[in-house]
């Protein structure tokens, strides 16, 4: 049987302390997801406690151009392309997680069918890597909205009730609290919020 893991909150963004997390309840992975968007009154840090996976990459070469040289031959980068964002959450009783999906999905159209400015529904996830209490990397997703609602996947087999979900991504940040310290220190002034491109 399975057993449902615990998990926490960190309120990083919210005034929460930069260095330490703050514990709702206890996780035992050193990672964690941040929603930073309230949709439709679901407070998205509330939303990412139940984020049991997530998978990004950054920008990569969609092809290899290939030109010859005589003999020889030259690659030369193509287009580059960034894959959307999939992130895995437990299903609670309440259907939060599915609701907070759909109210953003939703944001995208309107009801008419008209699609609304980008503005207006692309919001920033933060994925948070730990080693211990200390924040030791942070990836800003930037202009993430979701690209499909949850799928119902039901099954016998499983006691525990899964939804993935793939965001668009525009662009990837990465840094910590650790370089923003490390800036301070050797320049006596912050840069950037140890983001770096």
């Amino acid at each position: 049987m399975n057993v449902i893991q615990q998990m926490g909150v960190d309120l990083y963004g919210f005034g929460a302390s930069l260095i330490t997390r703050t514990w709702m309840l206890q996780r035992v992975y050193n990672w964690q997801v941040i929603c930073t968007a309230t949709i439709s009154g679901l407070p998205g840090y509330w939303i990412s406690q139940y984020c049991q996976g997530i998978q990004f990459g950054d920008y990569a070469f969609d092809q290899v151009v290939k030109l010859r040289y005589g003999s020889k031959q030259r690659g030369y980068p193509g287009d580059q392309v960034i894959e959307p964002v999939t992130v895995s959450f437990l299903c609670p009783t309440d259907m939060s997680v599915y609701n907070y999906f759909k109210f953003w999905r939703n944001q995208v159209v309107d009801t008419n069918g008209y699609y609304v400015p980008k503005k207006t529904y692309a919001h920033d996830v933060f994925a948070i890597l730990y080693d211990g209490n200390i924040e030791t990397n942070r990836f800003r997703l930037k202009g993430c909205w979701p690209v499909n609602l949850p799928v119902q996947d039901l099954s016998f087999n499983e006691d525990i009730i899964r939804y993935t979900v793939m965001l668009n991504v525009d662009e990837i940040e990465t840094g910590s609290t650790l370089a923003t310290v490390f800036n301070i220190a050797r320049t006596g002034k912050q840069i950037l919020s140890g983001f770096t491109k």
